[in-house]
């Protein structure tokens, strides 16, 4: 369901609980990005954010970290607790849970922002998907089903922002306990819709109504000093359901240069462009930033190839009485006949026929009886 305007409520027991601004907890400045790919699982990733250190093949985490999906999830048991600042980028990916684990479960000092995420209880639970106690929760753009009862939550706060779904449950049944909430509609994201007219064109296979989001950004937004040293003359960040066959096209001409949301960091390397007169294509197949830089495009726009030249219009005579029929092929219906003699402007040929316009009709005649008298090359 989505979300109204920005409303505060307060449920339960009357008590003053004092925590700092989630919007400030979510614009900090995370230390270090975990990516659950190749042997770093997802409880292992948890591991590593809350205990600063490199558990399970997943890199270490520095205080306060982001762990970004790359794939769907389904942990073996039931995920470790989150007792650190802890982001969760979701983009998109689905999270299964076995029926008899919480979705997640916050801790004294605990704060987790989700975000971009499908959770999914494999089969029905009618205990509360996620657990908050002394801790802070932010649930932004994302949606748990096949659940009952939404959050569970002690001396904390939770915020739910953008559009979310929690067990289909309307706004004030999602929090249970004492605690204290805030539901907020967040800003609609720049769409690929509405990127400025002087800016890329984003195209997807299925329409971008699928889920691709975009945004254009300056020098400092693209942040990566290879890029910028390049000549940076624009660039625009893709996230989302980012699937194979997007293009991306920037109204100039110049080289175009990729790095790639799939790694930490970004690794950046330079993509195949195509010049169509005055822009330059590329194709990309997953989230990233795209940027136009000073330099060439890799490939030029083959030319298309020209259409064989018709003879010009001229003047022609029949020397028998002739058919005039609506194709050229004795099996096109007769629109007429043309005595011996006659006259007609000559507008096209193919092989053997002459296509003719004479009194108000345009049609063919077969060539064997037909003399050109002017202007024919």
């Amino acid at each position: 369901m989505m979300s109204n305007p920005v409303i505060h409520r307060r449920f339960g027991l009357k008590f003053l609980v004092l925590i700092m601004p989630f919007a400030l907890a979510a614009s900090l400045a995370y230390a270090a990005d975990i990516r659950v790919a190749g042997d770093c699982g997802f409880s292992s990733a948890i591991k590593s954010a809350n205990e600063d250190k490199a558990r399970g093949g997943c890199a270490a985490g520095k205080g306060a970290d982001t762990i970004i999906l790359t794939r769907h999830v389904r942990p073996n048991g039931e995920l470790p607790s989150i007792r650190s600042r802890i982001v969760i980028q979701g983009n998109n990916f689905e999270y299964r849970i076995n029926k008899g684990d919480p979705a997640f479960e916050v801790k004294k000092n605990g704060a987790l922002t989700i975000t971009d995420l499908r959770m999914k209880y494999l089969r029905p639970r009618d205990r509360r998907a996620i657990r908050v106690k002394d801790g802070q929760l932010l649930i932004q753009n994302s949606r748990i089903s096949n659940c009952e009862i939404g959050v569970e939550q002690i001396r904390s706060h939770t915020t739910l922002s953008g559009a979310w779904d929690i067990c289909g449950l309307p706004d004030d049944q999602i929090i249970q306990g004492s605690h204290t909430a805030t539901f907020r509609a967040a800003p609609p994201p720049q769409t690929c819709q509405n990127l400025p007219p002087n800016s890329a064109t984003v195209t997807a296979p299925g329409g971008l109504s699928t889920g691709i989001q975009c945004q254009r950004l300056d020098a400092r937004g693209v942040g990566n000093s290879a890029v910028i040293d390049a000549g940076l003359l624009d660039a625009v960040d893709i996230w989302g359901n980012v699937q194979p066959g997007v293009q991306v096209c920037f109204p100039r001409l110049g080289a175009v240069m990729f790095l790639d949301a799939a790694t930490a960091p970004r690794a950046l390397s330079r993509l195949d462009s195509t010049a169509v007169d005055n822009t330059v294509c590329v194709a990309i197949a997953s989230a990233g930033t795209v940027a136009l830089v000073h330099g060439q495009p890799t490939h030029a726009a083959p030319k298309p190839k020209p259409k064989p030249a018709q003879p010009a219009a001229c003047t022609i005579v029949t020397t028998g009485n002739l058919v005039l029929r609506d194709r050229p092929s004795l099996s096109g219906a007769r629109l007429g006949y043309v005595p011996r003699g006659a006259q007609a402007t000559r507008l096209a040929q193919r092989a053997n026929w002459h296509q003719v316009e004479r009194q108000g009709q345009t049609g063919w005649l077969g060539g064997k009886y037909v003399a050109e008298v002017a202007g024919c090359d």
